[in-house]
């Protein structure tokens, strides 16, 4: 029984930090601010991640949205 109690009280403290952290997690990606929170810590794990970084937000920077054609999508490109 004393070990079910710690068990639960385990569970009972470490689920709601866990859910916290999870649901961080995802607002982190969606706001794409990962890389500025993790950047120190990637660098030091990882040294190459930082030449990673820089590819990745230089593609991010190339892609530009597409101009709209006016038209419907089923008329097809402009003449």
């Amino acid at each position: 029984m004393r070990d079910l109690v710690m068990l639960l009280a385990v569970v009972a403290v470490f689920g709601p930090v866990l859910v916290v952290l999870w649901r961080m997690a995802g607002w982190v990606r969606r706001r794409g601010v990962g890389g500025a929170v993790v950047g120190p810590a990637e660098e030091i794990w990882h040294p190459n991640a930082r030449e990673y970084r820089f590819v990745i937000e230089a593609q991010d920077e190339r892609m530009a949205p597409r101009p709209e054609t006016g038209g419907r999508p089923e008329d097809g490109p402009p003449a």
